[in-house]
């Protein structure tokens, strides 16, 4: 069967910008009592978040040529956003714990390591909260990129298939019987994890173009499973809610993109939330060391203001730089990298 080129999926974009919100929330309210609002469940929205990827991944690798398209299209892509959230952060971590000339050289180095995204493998410590996402998402090109130059993404669907069972033997076998494997995978490869969410974004991808199939619909669900298995293997998740929490949210997850690949939740993409959207990786960046540690520790603390008006007014404040973010600098900063990159 022919694939069709998808129209782009607004309800998608608009969804991006609640998992965001719900993200923003959850880190507001971590290690508090308003966290048992069901604030907590907040946890998982980088969950979908790398659904997501997987699922639009796919499409910039089969409209390019080359591996520098692909390259630079991707760093145009991820890094405008994040170089700025980290000179931002890391500027006011500056203010307000650094205190020694040994304390600024260990900032500098982490802050080097920061830029490049790959701090975790330089073994330095996270500017921001939201950051140890991002070798994921690096680690996920960089497997897609292996993919492209074997040519091996026409058969995109058994690399999935592979990358699922593979993950379900790191999960379940290597963990209880291979103890040794399973730490050096998990140390070096810390995308297993969540393996299995990119994979299922891809097969979304080809029931979206493509349409069903036995094939696919089982596939999906191996990977449900298998991503159930990660639970207590990675992220953040086991920390903040229980095995049940999560099977229900996961659930809900692959529910909600079954809809979103049928057009069943075009009610979504409104004004609102496609805004939201449209800044929710400058959002998703920027916000937890600044509200947590800057904007509600201060309000909260010296000026005895209640923790929901702190968080309204932190909350205003990272939407508004977020949105500036995203109209003045991600953009342009992007084309200036295609532009050198040789790809504009």
């Amino acid at each position: 069967m022919l694939e069709k080129k998808p129209k782009r999926l607004l309800a998608l974009d608009a969804f991006r910008g609640l998992a965001a919100l719900a993200v923003v929330l959850f880190h507001y309210t971590m290690f508090t009592p308003q966290a048992e609002l069901g604030f907590k469940y907040g946890v998982t929205g980088v969950d979908i978040f790398f659904l997501f990827s997987g699922f639009v991944v796919l499409l910039s690798f089969k409209e390019s040529n080359t591996i520098r398209q692909l390259v630079v299209g991707r760093i145009a892509r991820l890094y405008p956003a994040y170089w700025i959230a980290v000179l931002f952060t890391g500027f006011l971590f500056w203010y307000y714990n650094v205190n020694t000339a040994d304390q600024l050289h260990e900032f500098k180095i982490t802050l080097v390591a920061n830029l490049s995204m790959l701090q975790y493998y330089f073994q330095r410590p996270n500017l921001d909260g939201p950051y140890w996402t991002m070798k994921y998402e690096v680690l996920f090109f960089a497997f897609m990129l292996l993919v492209f130059a074997f040519k091996c993404i026409k058969h995109i669907e058994w690399v999935a298939l592979v990358g699922i069972l593979f993950t379900a033997l790191y999960s379940l076998i290597f963990k209880s019987f291979c103890v040794s494997w399973f730490l050096i995978l998990q140390n070096w490869v810390p995308i297993l994890s969540h393996f299995a969410l990119f994979m299922a974004g891809i097969i979304f991808y080809k029931i979206r173009t493509e349409g069903a199939n036995l094939q696919r619909i089982i596939m999906v669900f191996l990977a449900y499973l298998v991503q159930l298995s990660c639970f207590e293997n990675g992220g953040r998740s086991k920390f903040f809610i229980t095995f049940e929490a999560y099977f229900i949210i996961l659930t809900v997850y692959f529910i909600i993109l079954f809809l979103l690949i049928y057009d069943r939740l075009n009610f979504l993409a409104n004004a609102p939330l496609l805004f939201l959207g449209s800044i929710s990786y400058p959002l998703f960046l920027i916000h937890q060391f600044l509200s947590r540690s800057v904007i509600i520790a201060v309000l909260v603390t010296y000026e005895h203001y209640s923790f929901w008006a702190s968080a309204a007014i932190a909350l205003l404040v990272c939407v508004c730089l977020a949105t500036l973010i995203t109209r003045y600098l991600e953009k342009p900063i992007g084309d200036w990298i295609k532009t050198i990159g040789g790809i504009k």
